[in-house]
């Protein structure tokens, strides 16, 4: 199957982790493929948290099959995946069986804290016969923070450490300032071995606001650290964490120069569709002159599925002409999503934009089946849902939060967009908490508030 075994499990591992919104991904894990999936993990995670609030059923399909498109122009099936799902609806284990040998591949446990946060995975590979440990990832976290994470091998009848990474955090007033890391690396040829320190992030605020408008990372180079990277003047779509523009600033040591750009966002959403755009524009800055560079539009096509293993979405990238002052198509990248009459999916196709045959060509193909529902209870969950009203529904400018004091403490807020994307937070809510949703764009939203006794209540609202 076309599978990753690296990528899959730190995509498993970060469903539903925070650390995306409020950190700069390890070093280790900073490159476009890895991002991708880490970020389609934490729009999974939102979804799949609205989807698993107190008595409610939701219906997963429990095999998913993969397929590829020949040059005869047909789909070849390649590898099946057979799912079983815990009580939360989430994905317990998932079977990669070889197609079409029909032979087992690959088998993946997921652990999970109360919170409903994968805190280790662990692979397994068929060998003659029997599920043989392969691999292993374990992830432990200090307030929503990603504090450390290590990637083991089975070997000799015990796990052994091959990569890993730990950071120590700098606090004031509640907003992390600083961020130390270190890498390990046991792999033979590899940069680091053993533990060394790697990377320090700094953060900085306005007023009081919790969201960091400024990033400078720094590199250890022998005993020093060294600016590798600045984010400056970081604005944010109303009061969520979604940014609106930044000045990104790089230095390249080969040149001995910084390259400075700008970045801008856009966001809408089509609530019929459930899906949501977001356009990135690049600039290159020279001195006070701004000039257009590259535009990446990408659109989510799936609202969290918890069985849909693979990042779905339509992507355009288009650099800019400047004799023409227009933009031009670089690549482009879509899919088809197929849904029952429950509206849940049975089918993805992906295609790619091929300029020799000037038309999109199928690539790859996912088909669901095999569906079961799930009823999923708790008693905490029910006892907060019970004491939490949250109006009005539909909403222009303000939503107000009611909690029931006696029966709710520490409770916290997030709002999530239809894809899963986290647009605000505030933390202790008051007995009424009125939330200011006014720039948000019209569309759905999942309201999720959660409370110290880790039960979760999710409320869907429309804005309007």
């Amino acid at each position: 199957m076309k599978k990753c075994f690296t990528l899959l499990l730190f995509a498993a591992a970060f469903l539903l982790c925070p650390i995306l919104q409020a950190q700069k991904l390890p070093p280790s894990l900073d490159n476009p493929v890895i991002k991708a999936a880490l970020e389609r993990a934490q729009n999974l995670s939102a979804t799949d948290n609205a989807r698993i609030s107190t008595n409610q059923t939701i219906r997963v399909a429990q095999t998913e099959t993969y397929a590829t498109w020949r040059e005869d122009n047909q789909w070849v099936d390649e590898g099946r995946i057979n799912y079983t799902f815990n009580t939360r609806g989430q994905i317990e284990t998932a079977t990669e069986i070889e197609l079409p040998a029909n032979v087992n591949s690959t088998q993946y446990t997921y652990v999970y804290n109360s919170q409903g946060i994968p805190t280790e995975l662990i692979s397994k590979e068929w060998v003659n016969s029997a599920w043989v440990n392969a691999g292993r990832l374990t992830i432990e976290f200090e307030d929503n923070l990603l504090k450390s994470f290590g990637m083991y091998v089975w070997s000799n009848n015990i796990w052994v450490l091959m990569l890993g990474e730990r950071s120590t955090f700098t606090k004031l007033n509640g907003r992390v300032t600083e961020t130390v890391a270190e890498v390990y690396s046991a792999i033979p040829g590899a940069e680091t071995n053993g533990w060394e320190l790697s990377e320090r992030i700094a953060y900085s605020y306005t007023g009081s606001d919790n969201r960091p408008t400024g990033i400078i990372t720094y590199s250890r180079q022998g005993t020093n650290w060294v600016e590798q990277e600045k984010e400056t003047a970081i604005t944010y779509v109303g009061s969520t964490y979604e940014r609106s523009s930044y000045f990104l600033e790089e230095y390249d040591r080969v040149n001995s120069v910084w390259n400075k750009y700008k970045y801008e966002y856009q966001y809408s959403q089509d609530a019929a569709a459930q899906t949501r755009t977001i356009v990135e524009t690049e600039y290159n800055v020279e001195g006070t002159t701004t000039t257009p560079n590259l535009r990446t539009t990408t659109t989510d096509l799936t609202s969290g599925e918890p069985y849909v293993s693979n990042t779905t979405v339509r992507t355009l990238i288009e650099t800019y002409e400047g004799q023409t002052n227009s933009w031009v198509r670089d690549t482009e990248a879509k899919a088809t999503v197929t849904r029952d009459s429950s509206g849940d999916i049975t089918q993805i196709i992906f295609q790619e934009y091929s300029d020799s045959e000037e038309a999109f060509v199928n690539t790859e193909r996912f088909v669901y089946s095999n569906f079961t529902t799930i009823t999923v209870t708790s008693a905490v969950n029910d006892m907060l849902a019970k004491a939490t009203e949250v109006y009005p529904n539909p909403v222009q400018n303000s939503l107000r939060i009611s909690l029931d004091a006696a029966k709710v403490r520490n409770a916290n807020l997030n709002i999530y967009s239809l894809t899963g994307q986290k647009v605000f937070e505030q933390h202790s809510l008051n007995a009424t908490t009125i939330i200011d949703v006014s720039k948000l764009p019209a569309g759905v939203y999942m309201v999720r508030i959660t409370d110290d006794n880790n039960a979760n209540v999710t409320r869907r609202i429309v804005k309007q």
